[in-house]
């Protein structure tokens, strides 16, 4: 087995075969499925998409309306909830977000299947299902740091001279 995988070499002669095959596109096989590692990957490739299509939509949609409106209620009630938002939507880890959601989602209220892929090509419903789950444990911490990027940002350009001539005029 080390010899068919090449361990029974020097760790630079490893390091430059493998290079040599990664450079010709040759990633490799599954240990599980012995299939090529790039066909496993291409596979893959359009639910990761998907996926990352609808996090970032589901994450900066309400990140860029809330991040404006806590900075148009500055020291609100509204903008102290935004801002701890912000801060357990970026102190949270990924792992344990999705690991609450499925347990509240799936098993707690039984709304939503706790693993599974339905193409959207087959039922848009069902696929919206299996996939929101995913989506919203990626889009909540990318939505915290926009929303307070955002927050930043809009009370930056308020302050500006020229925001407040134009409400003096």
């Amino acid at each position: 087995i080390r010899r068919s995988y090449g361990l029974d070499q020097s760790l630079p002669v490893q390091y430059l075969k493998w290079m040599g095959h990664v450079v010709q596109g040759d990633l490799g096989a599954s240990l599980r499925t012995k299939r090529p590692l790039t066909t496993e990957l291409g596979l893959r490739l359009p639910v990761t998409a998907e996926l990352t299509i609808l996090a970032a939509v589901i994450g900066a949609i309400p990140a860029l309306i809330l991040g404006i409106a806590a900075a148009l209620r500055r020291n609100t009630r509204f903008d102290w909830m935004t801002t701890g938002f912000t801060m357990i939507g970026i102190s949270v880890p990924n792992f344990l977000l999705a690991t609450v959601l499925v347990l509240v989602f799936s098993f707690k209220l039984r709304w939503l299947p706790p693993v599974g892929y339905t193409p959207f090509t087959e039922d848009p419903i069902e696929n919206l299902r299996t996939m929101i789950l995913p989506a919203v444990s990626l889009a909540m911490p990318f939505m915290a740091i926009l929303m307070r990027f955002t927050r930043s940002s809009v009370l930056e350009v308020i302050g500006q001279e020229y925001v407040r001539v134009a409400r003096a005029k």
